[in-house]
């Protein structure tokens, strides 16, 4: 019954807003007013969105059970380092991950410019030993 209420009361926002982009007939404050209206039906929706996909009842479980065997101020200090190692962690090795997913496709789209005639083998041969040199061989 939470939801519905949310649902209905971002429905009448949005109708709200709608009406006062045809009210101000303005390009510039049409936006202006879409876009403080889209921040605001934004965070709540956002809200509900990241406590239905992670982990968050979980976590201040786990946080109220360890707080009780461990001083809060060394749980802190350890809590802290824990996300900054793992956001750094994450973070590198998912761009890496990308990085080297995309460089990949682009060797084989190259496989296929050899196929078309597009590109000529001795062209392709030189793109492969930079790609191993540059991508493969540090990974």
């Amino acid at each position: 019954q939470v939801g519905q209420g949310l649902n209905a009361t971002y429905a009448a926002a949005g109708f709200a807003g709608a009406r006062l982009a045809l009210w101000l007939r303005s390009s510039v404050l049409s936006a202006a007013a879409g876009f403080a209206i889209g921040m605001v039906l934004a965070v709540p929706a956002l809200s509900a969105l990241a406590s239905f996909l992670l982990p968050i009842n979980e976590v201040v479980e786990s946080y109220s059970v360890v707080s009780s065997l461990i001083a809060l101020k060394e749980l802190d200090q350890h809590v802290t380092e824990l996300v900054i190692v793992v956001v750094y962690v994450q973070v590198s090795l998912g761009w890496l991950g990308i990085w080297y997913m995309r460089q990949g496709q682009i060797r084989s789209n190259a496989l296929l410019s050899v196929a078309s005639k597009e590109l000529s083998a001795h062209r392709f041969l030189r793109r492969v030993l930079a790609y191993m040199l540059v991508v493969a061989l540090p990974y």
